[in-house]
């Protein structure tokens, strides 16, 4: 394998990792984010339902794959950059 194929496998498994951390980030915060800015979010939690908690489970393994992909498409664009 040539080094630039190396390094378009590396830089296609990054945009694939960015893109899920865009779409299945898990939001950390729970304030209401217009009224948290000027100062007067009060900050109510519910317990989750069943549903809510398989959704928070998926995101954050996506999450996780997402950032394996993007480790690993930089180790091998890396790579792809030293091989003749």
């Amino acid at each position: 394998m040539r080094g630039a194929d190396m390094t378009a496998i590396g830089l296609v498994l990054d945009i694939a990792g960015a893109y899920l951390l865009w779409q299945f980030i898990v939001e950390i915060s729970f304030a209401d984010k217009p009224d948290y800015l000027k100062g007067n979010a009060t900050l109510v939690l519910a317990d989750p339902t069943p549903v809510q908690i398989q959704k928070y489970k998926r995101n954050i393994w996506v999450s996780r794959v997402a950032i394996f992909l993007l480790i690993l498409g930089f180790i091998l664009q890396l790579i792809g950059n030293y091989l003749p």
